[in-house]
């Protein structure tokens, strides 16, 4: 029995002795390699374009809409920028129909911010009813796409773009009636001294037939 024992062992140890040797000879086990990927740097963007016609503390719009009745000359238009480095553009153009309206660029000042800006038609007139667009192009090698944002200036009794033809019409036509009641009452009054001078004629005719006759 003592010599299958020692046969046993001996078989165990030429069986993992080689294994267990190159373990120990080659030291603690490599991990995996591995490789470190970084991402591309994000894109410098415009976004959150708001508008409102009185402006708020740090670039934020009071009671912003899409929406202002005609009258106004201006409007404050909002945005923020994320990702961009110091000193990087945004260009912006508001355009009515094809027709560029208002134009400039505003400069960032740090890696995210917001922008404002007052928007006005280069002769300062009221802004004309219909839809105006505001682009907004961040400029640089990592800028992000154009960002477009509308508003739409409305008339709320949708006769101001008519209203000069209107007062026109208006105002011809009373002073027509007021035209004809004259006509007309200069008439009556001809007519009334017609008819008078017409009765007195008929008078003076009978007074002379009376004289013939007394004469008679």
């Amino acid at each position: 029995m003592r010599f299958v024992r020692y046969a046993m062992v001996l078989l165990t140890i030429a069986l993992v002795g080689p294994s267990a040797a190159a373990v120990l000879a080659s030291g603690v086990p490599k991990s995996p390699a591995m490789r470190v990927v970084r991402g591309a740097p994000a894109d410098f963007n415009v976004s959150g374009i708001e508008f409102s016609i009185e402006k708020g503390a740090n670039a934020t719009p009071v009671a912003p809409s899409t929406r202002f009745a005609f009258g106004i000359r201006r409007l404050w238009a909002f945005w923020a920028w994320d990702s961009a480095k110091s000193g990087q553009t945004v260009k912006y153009v508001l355009r009515f129909g094809q027709t560029d309206v208002a134009w400039g660029e505003l400069q960032t000042d740090d890696r995210t911010g917001r922008m404002e800006v007052e928007l006005e038609r280069v002769d300062g007139d009221y802004l004309m009813v219909g839809t105006f667009r505001l682009y907004l192009d961040p400029v640089g090698g990592d800028s992000g796409a154009t960002r477009i944002g509308t508003f739409d200036i409305y008339d709320p009794d949708g006769s101001h773009s008519n209203s000069g033809n209107g007062n026109s019409n208006d105002n011809g036509n009373n002073n027509g009636n007021g035209n004809d009641n004259n006509d007309n009452n200069d008439n009556n009054d001809n007519n009334d001294n017609n008819d008078n001078n017409d009765n007195n004629n008929d008078n003076n005719f009978n007074y002379n037939d009376n004289n013939g006759n007394d004469n008679g």
